[in-house]
């Protein structure tokens, strides 16, 4: 029953409702027509399961409206959460997309109003996707998971807040616009492991990476790979543009400055001291595996068994007996709990047994060593993610050693 008005210049009207209840309500003055509208369209609600789409449009929009504006009483609201479930299973789309628009912001909805409509066409669900409130981590990874339109996944991307969790599985669906508008969204939390993962599958996408170098504070190995990987073109055109960020310039070079200065006093050092040196860059959260892999590409095996140790808190000998195990479980585990990311611990096993192999037959410039056989073998084709360390031998190939 809806709420009487204590008015003297109120008249009482009486509607049937269509289930058989009567509905009364007491219409207001001139001052109160917005409040007599609601009212009059809760009743038009019930009474007109008949009328047109427009119509009921128009009904979905007032009581919408009611909502947003708190004109309800606790009774009057809970006959329109009523008919909000009503119109929300309407058979014209043009009824659902309405409510659907107009309640979008409101976080007092019913939660089973808003997860029907976001599970709605895309035409009605966009809307929800994009900015209730109301859905949850657990809605928004449910919907991810089964929405087939890609409109819908570009939505959630879009949201003023996306957790990691949904991050990753937008990231996940391996679409390049939801992925390009979730880069595009600095409110959108994306750990380590994803970056790589977008690395590692749109490696050969410069619009991709573009928009990663664009998108600002990202971690310094994700910041060192991304520069291996950008084209020539991108980075002049950047830095044209000025739009290479200080901070990725700045990361790119410190891990730079440090692989360049490893190279030629590492070969000086004993193993005790280059383990001191690894510990001293720990403290100081300059030791991680993009500088370790560096290392490696230039030829410095002995500091990259060394720093792969510390970085897994493991002794060096058993590191140095599981990276030299036939078998795969070895090297994986050593690099797993170094933080070498998945997709690089093949191509990482290969360089690194290559490594070994030239420098045991005595050859001085193992950077060009490595990069010929490589190119000459194919294996930048062959093993995933070896084109990034083939690019960093390129460039040592042409400096002079210290050994």
């Amino acid at each position: 029953m809806l709420a009487r008005f204590n008015n003297k210049n109120t008249h009482k009207k009486t509607i049937n409702h269509n289930m058989g209840k009567q509905i009364s309500y007491v219409s207001p003055n001139a001052n109160g027509i917005g409040r007599n509208e609601m009212i009059n369209s809760l009743n038009s609600a019930c009474l007109q399961k008949e009328s047109s789409p427009a119509a009921r449009s128009e009904i979905a929009v007032k009581i919408a409206q009611g909502f947003n504006n708190s004109l309800l009483s606790p009774s009057e609201r809970n006959l329109a959460e009523e008919v909000l479930r009503l119109l929300m299973r309407d058979s014209a789309v043009r009824v659902r997309k309405e409510l659907a628009l107009n309640i979008c912001h409101n976080n007092d909805i019913p939660h089973d109003v808003i997860c029907t409509l976001a599970n709605d066409v895309a035409e009605v669900s966009i809307p929800i996707l994009e900015n209730s409130l109301v859905l949850n981590d657990e809605d928004l990874l449910e919907i991810v998971r089964s929405y087939k339109e890609i409109r819908g996944l570009v939505a959630i991307a879009a949201r003023k807040n996306v957790s990691e969790k949904v991050s990753s599985l937008l990231i996940a669906s391996r679409h390049v616009s939801v992925l390009r508008r979730l880069l595009d969204n600095n409110n959108a939390y994306i750990n380590d492991d994803d970056f790589d993962e977008i690395l590692r599958n749109f490696s050969d996408d410069q619009s991709i990476l573009e928009t990663l170098v664009l998108r600002g504070g990202l971690p310094v190995c994700i910041a060192e790979t991304l520069h291996s990987l950008i084209s020539d073109n991108l980075k002049q055109d950047l830095t044209r543009r000025n739009f290479m960020p200080q901070y990725w310039v700045d990361a790119v070079s410190q891990i730079a400055r440090d692989a360049a200065i490893l190279r030629f006093i590492s070969p000086r050092l004993s193993d005790d001291e280059l383990g001191a040196l690894s510990e001293q860059m720990m403290r100081n959260k300059r030791l991680n595996y993009s500088l370790i892999l560096r290392s490696l590409c230039a030829g410095e095996i002995r500091f990259f068994e060394v720093a792969i140790a510390k970085l897994a808190n493991i002794s060096l000998p058993k590191v140095r007996i599981l990276l030299e195990d036939s078998g795969k479980l070895g090297f994986v585990a050593i690099c797993n709990a170094a933080g070498v990311p998945v997709g690089f611990v093949e191509a990482t096993k290969m360089v690194y047994r290559l490594a070994r192999k030239l420098s045991e037959s005595g050859e001085e410039n193992l950077p060009l060593a490595m990069a010929q056989y490589i190119i000459s073998t194919k294996q930048q084709d062959a093993i995933e993610n070896t084109a990034y360390f083939l690019a960093i031998m390129k460039g040592y190939a042409s400096e002079p050693s210290a050994r």
